[in-house]
């Protein structure tokens, strides 16, 4: 039994990884195919596997092709996206066309929302809901599958997951499939792969996709697990982003794990996302000594009331205070901005670039709020918007607010970033060495966006 594992070709460089669902943006690269190499650590104790990530490695789709041409699988598993989902088909059915008896499973936020009807589709056999980790290999195995939905007679079947993947009992993922070397960190251009601490959320956010696909209770991995993970990347790796919904949910959770990586002398560097309402002078301290370099926020707003609108459930108080504590300790800060969340006007849009340039931040993200299904926001606009699927993504504006968004969007690039205070502070930091890099992937987002009709 052979078993592709596909991150399917695109025009564009894109990312389909967990909640992640969208183009290459700022930091000028693509995530290693984290799902993937866990499905491949799991599945090639027992069977011949082969991943392909024809997003890191560039390649056609005669390319891909041709490399499962050489393969020849009996089953190939892929990650789909709502921005790219239409292509992702139409991929899968020439696949489907060449090799017309393999078994094509697809996983993902927006294979689960629409289970139902991708199982109906030609070219797929099944459609796993929520975690792939049980469904693959059960249908690999020739099992019984629990949580999937597939077509027989010509009606459709959902059997529902019998209980959430535990953390703690999946394989170190397999990244020495990969060529390390199509994964470059941003900033400080050195290999990286991504790592799961935990999945779920139980905050509300009306635009995240999180309680939705990896529930609203965190699963955390233990810090036992976590380390002997990081043992076996060490060889291949130095650095990490951990790929999780919310890494500092439980600060007592994260001081054990700082302290462990500190003891464990691993000597990682780091990047995480973060909330600014779950960090404190001692938690960041301990996250820089353990290697921590760069904390990305969710500030969206720089209004009240669209934050409180949108449940996310915090100040702008809140947001200025982090900011300050992670820079005192010495860590980078990134900061993402949403145009177009409920209640937006061109005032409301104003203070959030505003306050964007007021922050001590380092780098800064703008986006449009994006109804992506599994979203509160796309259940609020499902029935009263006509929305297409290539019509969603963070430049566009798919529900008609009414406001240039797009605008917005390049006005928030350009004020933030053509600073001559801004472009100062990013030589000092980074130094004459690393700061061309950094100036050419930067110039060419720059220009991608603000020029972009």
């Amino acid at each position: 039994m052979k078993t592709a594992l596909v991150n399917l070709p695109y025009p564009v460089q894109v990312v389909r990884e967990g909640r992640c669902q969208h183009e290459a943006a700022i930091w000028d690269t693509v995530y290693p195919p984290l799902e993937l190499a866990i499905l491949a650590a799991m599945l090639r104790k027992d069977f011949d596997v082969l991943l392909i990530d024809a997003i890191g490695e560039k390649l056609t789709i005669e390319q891909t092709l041709e490399r499962l041409s050489d393969f020849k699988p009996d089953w190939l598993f892929s990650p789909v996206s709502t921005p790219t989902v239409d292509h992702d088909l139409l991929v899968l059915k020439k696949i489907k066309k060449v090799f017309p008896k393999v078994k094509i499973g697809i996983f993902g936020v927006h294979a689960t929302y629409f289970a139902r009807s991708l199982a109906g589709e030609p070219e797929i056999d099944v459609a796993i809901l929520f975690d792939p980790e049980n469904a693959v290999v059960s249908l690999v195995k020739g099992e019984t599958p629990y949580g999937v939905a597939f077509e027989k007679n010509g009606e459709v079947k959902v059997l529902p997951p019998k209980s959430q993947v535990s953390l703690d009992k999946l394989p170190t993922p397999a990244w020495d499939l990969i060529k390390k070397e199509n994964y470059i960190l941003p900033i400080i251009r050195k290999p990286y792969v991504l790592m799961e601490t935990g999945r779920g959320c139980p905050y509300q956010c009306n635009f995240c996709v999180v309680p939705y696909f990896h529930g609203k209770k965190p699963r955390m991995k233990s810090v036992s697990k976590i380390i002997r993970e990081l043992r076996v990347i060490r060889p291949l790796v130095g650095d990490i982003f951990f790929h999780t919904d919310n890494f500092t949910f439980d600060p007592e959770y994260v001081k054990q794990f700082c302290k462990a990586l500190i003891e464990s002398r691993l000597n990682f560097r780091w990047v995480c996302n973060s909330r600014v309402d779950t960090i404190n002078d001692e938690t960041v301290k301990l996250m820089k000594e353990a290697g921590c370099w760069l904390m990305s926020f969710g500030i969206e707003s720089g209004d009240q009331g669209i934050l409180d609108r949108s449940k996310k459930g915090i100040s702008i108080k809140q947001s200025e205070e982090a900011i300050r504590i992670v820079r005192k300790s010495g860590i980078m800060a990134s900061g993402h901005f949403i145009f177009g969340l409920p209640g937006e006007t061109e005032e409301t849009a104003e203070k959030t670039i505003r306050l964007a340039k007021s922050l001590p931040l380092n780098f800064a993200e703008f986006y449009i709020a994006t109804p992506f299904p599994g979203s509160k926001l796309y259940e609020d606009l499902k029935d009263t918007h006509s929305l297409t699927w290539d019509s969603i993504g963070y430049d566009k504006d798919p529900y008609q607010s009414g406001l240039d968004l797009r605008n917005f969007k390049k006005k928030g690039y350009r004020n933030f970033y053509l600073r001559p205070s801004k472009v100062f502070d990013l030589a000092k930091t980074f130094g004459v060495s690393r700061f061309p890099h950094l100036a050419v992937s930067g110039f060419r987002f720059l220009s991608a966006t603000l020029f972009k009709k």
